[in-house]
């Protein structure tokens, strides 16, 4: 499968962006609600205005009981569950530097685990590239980010990057077999939200706060988080999937941990440092062989 190299590029930077702002819409967001009702919210949005496209445009469109089970759990796994368990290590008291360095093995995970799964081959340049990446975030997460947490939240963080992990792989798997060829982005992200949004259910109603402070600032946020995270990063993360190996699309996720950064020293005013800015360069570098 091949795509033109500047649309890769666009949704290359875009992923980054788009998802890297999700870390600065959730706090804003959780001044007004808890994670778990915040995340029900941005995926039930997302859901519904998504079907509600999907009928219009593919309403006479069949699928398989077998495809939407498969798709449902993708979406499960690389939305509910990915960022739900993340959200749980951070109540059991695991730390953004903990979460940078545990999530920093993921693209690393993807690789060994897509040359079993998927017969893809990696390249020792592509190799000391996911090792250059990850070198990064450890450069980054002890330049004066607190690392801690208990064995429990770094058991929900491991669990969070392995529901991306098996998502990412079995989402790479359909696209490979052309099981999904014919399944348009817009309904497999539909699809994917609406099941997501069900999981959520769960959690925001058995330990969610029930009380929302509605405000300006969080219908602000609920959009971005639904539309420009949801379905713009996520989206574009799923496109690159379709045309590029799943170790070369999850190694951005580099890229994320200081783009972070600076969007919070932007944001919130938090410290952002020259080795900061090198990390971010450290990054680059990696990611780049990593794609080589």
């Amino acid at each position: 499968m091949t795509e033109t190299p500047s649309k890769i590029l666009i949704a290359q930077a875009g992923f980054v962006v788009l998802w890297s702002s999700g870390f600065i819409g959730s706090k804003y967001g959780l001044v007004h609600v808890d994670p778990y009702t915040l995340l029900f919210l941005r995926y039930a949005l997302v859901a519904i205005v998504l079907m509600a496209i999907c009928v219009v445009l593919y309403g006479n469109k069949g699928i398989s009981w077998s495809l939407l089970g498969e798709v449902s759990l993708i979406g499960t796994l690389a939305h509910a569950l990915h960022v739900s368990t993340l959200w749980a290590a951070f109540t059991l008291g695991a730390t953004a530097g903990s979460a940078a360095l545990i999530g920093g093995l993921q693209p690393i995970i993807t690789g060994v685990a897509s040359r079993r799964a998927l017969g893809q081959k990696i390249e020792k340049r592509q190799w000391i590239g996911l090792l250059i990446g990850f070198a990064s975030v450890l450069f980054i997460s002890f330049n004066g980010m607190v690392i801690g947490g208990n064995a429990t939240a770094y058991l929900m963080l491991l669990t969070s990057v392995g529901c991306l992990t098996v998502a990412c792989l079995h989402q790479q798997k359909l696209d490979i077999e052309a099981t999904n060829s014919q399944l348009p982005l817009t309904l497999n992200l539909a699809l994917q939200c609406t099941a997501s949004s069900i999981v959520l259910s769960i959690p925001a109603l058995l330990v969610g706060d029930s009380m929302i402070v509605w405000h300006v600032e969080l219908v602000a946020v609920l959009l971005w988080l639904s539309f420009a995270v949801s379905l713009g990063g996520a989206g574009m993360f799923w496109f690159l999937l379709k045309y590029r190996p799943a170790t070369q699309v999850a190694s951005l996720t580099y890229l994320t941990v200081p783009a972070t950064m600076i969007m919070a020293y932007f944001a919130f005013g938090e410290s952002l440092t020259s080795l900061d800015l090198i990390g971010l360069v450290i990054a680059a570098i990696g990611v780049k062989l990593a794609h080589a």
